[in-house]
């Protein structure tokens, strides 16, 4: 299945849930397609709270009904992803301007959210933690940006493309990326015209907190 493009702040909220990127990930990570009741045994929840937000992600298109079986007199569904990936349309199909902007900072402030409670979840009780995070901002020329966002999409499709399926001796690793800066429309880049790094920031295990 292709990266499907979510275009739209509706699509982005249903997506950006914590829950329901577990259902994602689950749903991604079985070998069958899987129903609602199977999901929640899963996430050790109820299935009442885990049919709602499997609902929701039905709804933005992002998890469809695959099957139909009958199991003991009951029609039991089952789901999957609609994409391998999802990608966020970083305009929302919005006009510059201050619906746009609100439109961006509850994405932006959902999507860190989930990094956050994602991380604590995962790794906040582990006494060792294999990673690193970075900021910084970097000062390069459009032509360097323009390099080093093709070699980020590079690594992307190489550790996590279409084609890149789960091995049994795999783990489960975070991985959370934002590169972004104005867009110099009209001006042609100049060739050999390196850019030299800003202040870093770095922490050996990232250490989110409530």
């Amino acid at each position: 299945m292709p990266t499907k493009l979510l275009s739209s702040l509706e699509e982005f909220k249903a997506i950006s849930d914590p829950y329901r990127m577990q259902i994602i990930e689950l749903l991604s990570e079985a070998s069958e397609p899987m129903t609602v009741s199977e999901v929640a045994a899963k996430l050790g929840d109820v299935p009442a709270k885990t049919h709602y937000h499997m609902k929701k992600l039905e709804k933005a298109g992002i998890v469809s009904i695959v099957e139909t079986r009958e199991v003991n007199g009951i029609l039991a569904k089952y789901y999957r992803p609609t994409a391998d990936s999802f990608q966020v349309d970083k305009t929302f199909g919005l006009l510059p301007g201050a619906e746009r902007i609100s439109a961006v900072q509850t994405s932006i402030t959902s999507l860190v959210n989930t990094y956050r409670k994602e991380w604590l979840r995962r790794f906040g009780d582990k006494d060792q933690v294999f990673g690193s995070a970075y900021y910084t901002m970097v000062s390069l020329t459009e032509e360097r940006a323009l390099e080093l966002s093709r070699r980020l999409e590079g690594l992307m499709k190489e550790f996590i493309g279409d084609d890149k399926k789960a091995q049994p001796n795999e783990k489960m690793y975070q991985l959370f990326v934002s590169f972004f800066g104005e867009k110099h429309s009209g001006e042609a880049p100049n060739e050999g015209d390196d850019g030299q790094d800003g202040p870093k920031a770095k922490e050996d295990s990232p250490p989110p907190t409530e």
